[in-house]
């Protein structure tokens, strides 16, 4: 047998590289589960609500997969929401005494806007106020006996005492809109 420094080189660079290459193969393949973990939390979270607090009137809220219901039994009450986003596919619907009941939804927390693609659903009124703004998105679907969704903001006690006039006089971000590219159908004279 004779000894060949070229093919000794050529053998010891080979398997430097293939290390070097199993290596990078190894990453990519790790790199690649994790991003797919990360794919199919994504698509599991769902964006419905969240930590909604009744604050004056009465109102139980109960929430599954995908929908949020909110059992309303005073005439008006006040929700504060961390967030008050509705994905496509996902509801929430107000159950509320009658037609002339009003829910104000103050989103609090969120430092971001309001985005509804889904289906918001009420046999009253329902009032959306983010300081940051409100997208009814493409998908969104609001159907209620009236709808206000505004960055600015009302006083609590003023529409707890059953004021015929609302006055939304404490601003929201300057660059805050309230903008619908969905779908709103009022019922009743709403």
């Amino acid at each position: 047998m004779t000894f060949d420094p070229i093919k000794q080189m050529f053998r010891w660079s080979l398997r430097k590289k293939g290390k070097r290459v199993f290596n990078i193969c190894r990453k990519y393949v790790q790199m690649t589960a994790l991003m797919a973990g990360l794919a199919l939390s994504a698509t599991a979270a769902h964006a419905a609500p969240e930590d909604g607090v009744v604050t004056a009137g009465s109102a139980t809220i109960t929430s599954s997969a995908g929908n949020v219901e909110i059992y309303q039994s005073s005439s008006r009450t006040v929700i504060e929401w961390g967030s008050f986003d509705i994905a496509s596919g996902e509801t929430v619907q107000f159950f509320q005494p009658g037609t002339g009941s009003i829910a104000l939804n103050r989103i609090t927390t969120s430092g971001q806007l309001t985005t509804i693609n889904g289906n918001l659903l009420a046999n009253g009124k329902v009032l959306v106020i983010n300081p940051n703004g409100v997208l009814i998105g493409a998908q969104g679907r609001v159907d209620t006996a009236g709808f206000i969704a505004s960055a600015a903001d009302t006083d609590t006690a003023l529409f707890m005492s059953g004021a015929e006039k609302l006055y939304f006089d404490n601003a929201g971000r300057a660059d805050a809109a309230v903008e619908n590219r969905g779908h709103i159908t009022i019922r009743d004279a709403g």
